[in-house]
């Protein structure tokens, strides 16, 4: 792990010092989380309340045009992972956290449900490589490009977000937990991604680009059994500025 992290923040620096156009990014994503580790009934019980969450990461971009086809970037930026677990038909008196009181709204709503996204928040860097697809040179007219990164995750938080419907704590309906997190996160890990990228001119230096990604763990999110791992489909929209 060292020297693969050595090799890593090398290749970054490196492509950091030489940049030739910056630029920022966001990335929506869909979180689909899959357990293992876990004796079948309870692994079974988890699957049963969990569902594919929405999350959105962010970056900066800095890149170096190898030729007319090929660049390569060094991307830093905030990245998460999420897994939601839906708890329904909850009724009076349950506790469904232990930081939290047990339920004790009396409204007549038609079922109590409790999301719980059990969020992991990354800082990240980024290498990525990018291909122009060749076609016919047309001035101002999009391009298009295929790309493929890798990517460190360095884990500075995780919590979760509980969001209730049909019932409140003290009257509100959002609380972030801190404490007691059943799940624990792996400090270090790595993403390999996959994706393509639509490049569209507007001003003499100013690009917009917008695309498909798909971000997959080396390594499982957690430690602790039941064992999360997360696929992160989604999509890449920013702006990159020429140097």
């Amino acid at each position: 792990m060292k020297v693969l992290l050595t090799a890593f923040l090398t290749m970054t620096l490196s492509v950091a010092s030489a940049q030739n156009s910056i630029g920022l990014y966001t990335n929506p994503n869909f979180q689909f989380t899959s357990l293992s580790g876990t004796p079948i009934r309870i692994s079974d019980s988890l699957s049963n309340i969990k569902d594919r969450d929405n999350i959105f990461s962010f970056g900066m971009e800095f890149r170096k045009q190898i030729d007319r086809d090929q660049a390569i970037s060094f991307n830093p930026g905030f990245y998460q992972m999420s897994s939601l677990f839906v708890l329904k038909d909850l009724q009076l008196f349950d506790v469904i956290h232990p930081s939290l009181p047990e339920i004790r709204d009396q409204a007549q709503a038609a079922s109590k449900v409790a999301n719980m996204h059990y969020r992991f928040k990354y800082i990240s860097a980024q290498v990525q490589y990018s291909r122009r697809i060749k076609t016919p040179y047309k001035q101002n007219a999009p391009s298009f490009e295929y790309s493929g990164a890798l990517t460190y995750l360095y884990l500075v938080q995780q919590d979760i977000r509980l969001q209730t419907e049909g019932f409140a704590f003290r009257g509100d309906f959002t609380h972030i937990i801190t404490e007691q997190i059943y799940f624990e996160g792996r400090k270090h890990n790595f993403l390999l991604s996959t994706g393509f990228d639509v490049v569209y001119p507007t001003l003499p230096d100013l690009y917009i680009f917008t695309g498909g990604i798909i971000n997959i763990p080396i390594l499982t999110t957690t430690k602790n059994e039941p064992i999360l791992r997360h696929i992160s489909p989604g999509a890449k929209v920013g702006l990159r500025y020429i140097l």
